[in-house]
């Protein structure tokens, strides 16, 4: 008797959910909306919370892409719709997930600066050191946008300042590359080594003093940058500097070079 119960309990139950199910569907319908992953998808980089809901509801995979590869989450953090990330959390997206390019929300959000975004993807286990196809990381993109807010917030979750992307090119070397000095105090500060090399040899002495940025060369000198390291062509930082014609990065290299002009 006692089965016959359960069973019955159970049949309910699943009848219920199929109800439920087939009401959010005649919602989407309603809403003259195709109930297909392209819509869905296409709802949340518009911010549609509630669509996104109804077609939770309506039993659409959470992590189902659209054709370009991107999931509902991808989208709704590319254009920084939270209470629809917030929505796709709850019905259990892959934070994860990644695009056709190997990306993930969470590199999004570091691209962005958003770092209220990569809170809620940080909550929910996102990993901090996954790599893209080319070897980016949340942290390369924070560091190369000078978005020093979320680059903190990475560094506080454990990213990994020492990875390196297809190109031997590490975040501290992005963020030399552009000038962006705080966040280069910031990668020194976890540990990024000073005078790594990219697969070409650069350090990033020598991407900072090729573009010029006189502030960061003397902060990487400071914290004790090889001066004298140069890139598998034998170009060194103050040779970088000359050639491009950067005259106050050359000064400041050559006070640290120990070369005399006559």
């Amino acid at each position: 008797m006692l089965r016959r119960f359960i069973l019955l309990a159970i049949l309910l139950m699943l009848a219920g959910c199929e109800d439920k199910t087939e009401i959010a569907r005649e919602k989407v319908k309603q809403m003259g909306i195709p109930f297909s992953k392209n819509a869905f998808v296409d709802h949340a980089r518009k911010g549609n919370a509630a669509a996104v809901n109804l077609f939770l509801e309506a039993g659409m995979d959470p992590d189902e892409k659209a054709d370009n590869g991107e999931t509902a989450l991808m989208a709704a953090t590319l254009f920084s719709h939270v209470e629809t990330i917030k929505v796709l959390i709850a019905g259990d997206a892959d934070v994860d997930a990644k695009d056709k390019f190997g990306g993930t929300p969470l590199m999004t959000a570091a691209w962005k600066g958003d770092t209220e975004i990569m809170n809620l993807l940080l909550a929910e286990g996102a990993d901090t050191d996954v790599q893209a196809q080319i070897g980016m990381t949340a942290l390369m993109f924070a560091a190369r946008e000078n978005h020093i807010e979320a680059l903190n917030l990475l560094l506080e979750k454990g990213a990994d300042p020492a990875l390196k992307d297809s190109n031997g090119v590490t975040a501290l070397m992005r963020a030399a590359f552009k000038g962006n000095t705080q966040c280069a105090v910031a990668l020194l500060e976890k540990g990024a080594e000073l005078d790594v090399r990219s697969n070409t040899g650069e350090t990033a002495l020598i991407y900072a003093a090729q573009e010029g940025y006189t502030e960061t060369v003397s902060l990487l000198l400071d914290r004790g940058a090889d001066v004298n390291a140069s890139d598998n062509e034998g170009n060194t930082a103050l040779s970088k500097a000359v050639e491009k014609k950067h005259d106050e990065t050359s000064q400041a290299l050559l006070a640290r070079s120990g070369i005399k002009l006559e």
